[in-house]
């Protein structure tokens, strides 16, 4: 008779030894997977990108950008059109269509966050802005706006910001589409 407080095991073949090893080591990379994807959320901001970037906003979007495309609400081609200006007065037509226009933005090693639109080389409007917190947001502050000179704060739905492209939609519904040169 054996004593009941005694148990033998079976020795575990190396098969099944295996087979339970590669089990965890799914189980673990599926688990470092889903970890990691948790903490690179937040580097999902814009629809159009990046997916992922180590420099900040400020970075990306300080620099010289041309204009190279403007579509309206409605997906039209609007680059080589007259600028219908509703900021500066809803009946007025400017005379400035959105070709050779560039936007110069500055942010300064003591965060003082500059935004000039420039047409022809001649600056057309003035402005500071900020990243709104959670969202995609770009308030700009203008201060100077040809030829009225009203004060104005306006939000842009950025939709992507890189090194070389920024693309945003106005007040309007308009998406520009900006190259860095």
């Amino acid at each position: 008779m054996k004593p009941l407080f005694l148990l033998t095991f079976e020795p575990e073949s190396e098969y099944t030894f295996l087979q339970r090893m590669k089990q965890r080591r799914h189980l673990f990379i599926l688990l470092f997977g889903l970890l990691t994807l948790i903490s690179f959320s937040g580097c999902f901001q814009y629809p159009e990108g990046p997916v992922f970037t180590l420099q900040l906003k400020d970075e990306r979007v300080s620099g010289t950008w041309l204009l190279t495309n403007v579509t309206d609400a409605s997906g039209a081609d609007i680059t080589n059109s007259p600028v219908i200006d509703t900021i500066i007065d809803t009946d007025t037509i400017s005379s400035y269509p959105y070709q050779n226009s560039t936007l110069t933005v500055i942010v300064d090693r003591s965060g003082n966050r500059s935004w000039a639109q420039f047409h022809n080389g001649e600056l057309q409007t003035h402005a500071t802005f900020q990243f709104a917190d959670h969202s995609n947001y770009l308030i700009v502050e203008y201060d100077v706006i040809v030829p009225n000179n009203v004060v104005l704060q306006v939000f842009y739905d950025v939709l992507k910001l890189t090194d070389k492209e920024f693309k945003y939609i106005d007040e309007k519904g308009n998406t520009l589409d900006y190259k860095k040169y």
